[in-house]
């Protein structure tokens, strides 16, 4: 019972479960992230971008 007791009071593994939580909440920031970077970076290469260039040319 006392085994019970201290599995159920202890706190190392809400804690781990914390931590774990919040790096899939940054990783799944960051794929976001990156995704819109990439998106940002494919307009910069399309043919839009070409035609900005030749009007400031």
């Amino acid at each position: 019972m006392t085994t019970l007791r201290s599995f159920m009071d202890g706190e190392e593994g809400a804690t781990a479960i914390e931590y774990g939580l919040l790096a899939s909440l940054v990783s799944l920031a960051m794929i976001v992230g990156f995704g819109l970077f990439a998106d940002s970076l494919r307009w910069l290469w399309s043919e839009k971008s070409s035609e900005i260039v030749q009007v400031l040319e």
